[in-house]
């Protein structure tokens, strides 16, 4: 059996179904970055918003904070989940219970925000 393949513009338009967000601005990413490290007592050396091939950011160990240019078409919560998780790697670089711990502390429903990601991500990757 030949399946057909669903067009660019079915994937287009499910995504916009499923994010229902304005789109952000890559400037208002990274100033939403700073505000949010603001708050949990934390500061990036940097924070860079690029594509990236598989992870949606990362942390390194001089402080700064990647961010994928994908995150750009999520709902804003799941955006604040991925730039926290982040953030919080700045204080505990490993994702031990402190770690989780330390995220629930700043997003009490992260792991909805994560579970968008993992149903959902893939749509706008």
């Amino acid at each position: 059996m030949n399946y057909a393949q669903p067009s660019d513009t079915y994937f287009d338009q499910r995504r916009k179904k499923i994010t229902k967000t304005k789109t952000l601005s890559a400037k208002d990413l990274e100033t939403r970055t700073w505000k949010l490290a603001s708050k949990i007592n934390v500061k990036p050396s940097k924070v860079v918003i690029k594509k990236l091939k598989d992870r949606w950011g990362s942390s390194t160990k001089h402080g700064v904070i990647n961010l994928n240019s994908a995150l750009l078409e999520a709902p804003l919560k799941v955006i604040d989940y991925v730039v926290l998780h982040e953030l919080c790697h700045i204080k505990i670089r490993e994702h031990s219970y402190r770690f989780w711990s330390l995220l629930r502390k700043f997003m009490p429903d992260y792991q909805r925000q994560k579970k968008w990601l993992e149903l959902h991500g893939k749509m706008i990757l």
